[in-house]
């Protein structure tokens, strides 16, 4: 009886002692981390949790402490500038998510305070990636290139543990895929990210880089020879269909912005559909089965009152290697709306100057003088059609480098010289 006695003794001593021994450390773990000695901090709490001593409470506070320094540890590394050592962030990532989790478990009330955590790693997560995948040259197949490409997609890996359902997830996995040249997974990607859009209730509060995305996932999809036009025409009709959905939430909020906030928003709303509708229509324009009925149901569209001048100018953008004809009587439309719109002088004028260029070209294939001397008549003839859209499109907008440089050159080919110097030497 007497040695059990004082075999419970000897247990409760060493338990008293373990218990001391973790509660010191979690003590010294705490000093250490609020002078942001981050690693000695891991250290105790390691020692801490290691030897079970600690109570629930203790043990989730402890967890939480070595999660937040592993943060930390990732914070320091990458204000240093520390972006080689990937392995060893990617371990300190997965750690510092495990303790998060661990913490959150064992005491549900700091769930609030564990998320924002969570929160923090996932940005640098990102930021870590996004960084590397800036430093990615413009070769894709350089095998360099490749593996930076590869290690910024484990970033991206490591954030969508955090934040799976992310749609900006998909599209950074969807960047690294593209700069190491896997563009099929690189598609994949985006129509996963269009796929988790879906899901995205309209809120009142647009998110415009959404609908960016979904836009470039569309032309990408009717680009890609494994895929349907029509999967890319459902995909922009839908898309059509959210946008529409988002603008109806947001006209319910308007009180709550701002008046000139509101004009502006909803200036970027007219601008996205006017995308959306063009980008449709130029896939449907490219397709030989829709080509005909697309483009008179553009055609008709220079009769609608509704249009804006910017729609009107996009309109004729989008029929310049179609119908350059009609493009050019949308430009004209918009000018007899307003001749004071810039964007409809210029776009008239570089099309008619573009003309004058596949002129030119065909004149340096040709051999026979007579037909070679008519070329020319016609060169210079439609060349002095574009100097009054283009000089009109200079004038009201006169820092224009581009207009500059193209009217000098219309100048310059007519042999009108002392209009080509004034120009230079506005």
């Amino acid at each position: 009886m007497t040695r059990l006695f004082s075999l419970l003794i000897i247990c409760l001593l060493h338990f008293n002692f373990l218990s001391a021994k973790s509660f010191n450390s979690l003590n010294e773990a705490r000093a250490a981390f609020s002078e942001a000695r981050f690693e000695q901090s891991v250290v105790y709490l390691t020692t801490a949790i290691e030897n079970e001593s600690l109570n629930s409470d203790q043990k989730a506070e402890a967890h939480l402490l070595r999660g937040q320094s592993y943060l930390g540890m990732l914070n320091q590394m990458s204000a240093n500038g520390q972006l080689s050592m990937l392995e060893i962030k990617r371990g300190l990532s997965i750690r510092c998510f495990g303790d998060l989790n661990d913490a959150k478990q064992l005491y549900p009330k700091i769930e609030q305070q564990v998320g924002l955590l969570l929160d923090e790693l996932y940005v640098h997560l990102l930021q870590e990636g996004l960084t590397l995948l800036g430093s990615v040259d413009d070769n894709p197949y350089h095998r360099a290139n490749q593996l930076v490409a590869k290690q910024s997609l484990d970033y991206f890996n490591a954030a969508a543990e955090i934040h799976p359902g992310d749609y900006m997830i998909y599209k950074y996995r969807s960047m690294a895929y593209d700069e190491m040249g896997n563009t099929d997974q690189s598609l994949a990607q985006m129509i996963m990210a269009s796929d988790q859009i879906r899901h995205v209730p309209p809120s009142g509060y647009p998110d415009f880089d959404m609908f960016n995305l979904l836009l470039e996932t569309g032309e990408a999809i009717s680009t890609n020879k494994s895929h349907e036009l029509a999967e890319a025409l459902d995909l922009l009709n839908e898309t059509e269909e959210m946008l529409a959905d988002e603008k109806q939430a947001f006209e319910h909020l308007t009180n709550k912005y701002p008046n000139q906030e509101v004009d502006a928003i909803e200036q970027k709303f007219d601008e996205m559909s006017n995308r959306v509708a063009m980008q449709s229509y130029k896939l449907r324009l490219n397709s030989p089965k829709h080509h005909e009925a697309t483009l008179k149901e553009i055609v008709t569209e220079r009769d609608n009152s509704e249009n804006s001048l910017e729609t009107l100018v996009s309109y004729g953008k989008l029929l310049i290697d179609f119908a350059p004809r009609e493009a050019m009587r949308f430009y004209k439309k918009a000018i007899a709306i307003d001749a004071e719109y810039g964007s409809a002088h210029q776009e008239a004028g570089e099309l008619i100057y573009d003309r004058s260029l596949s002129i030119s070209k065909e004149m340096s294939f040709e051999s026979d003088y007579f037909k070679i001397e008519r070329l020319q008549r016609e060169y210079e003839a439609i060349l002095k059609m574009s100097i009054p859209y283009l000089k009109k499109a200079l004038d009201l907008e006169p820092d224009n480098q581009y207009l500059s440089i193209t009217l000098q050159e219309v100048y310059f080919q007519l042999d009108m010289m002392p209009q080509y110097y004034a120009i230079e030497h506005q």
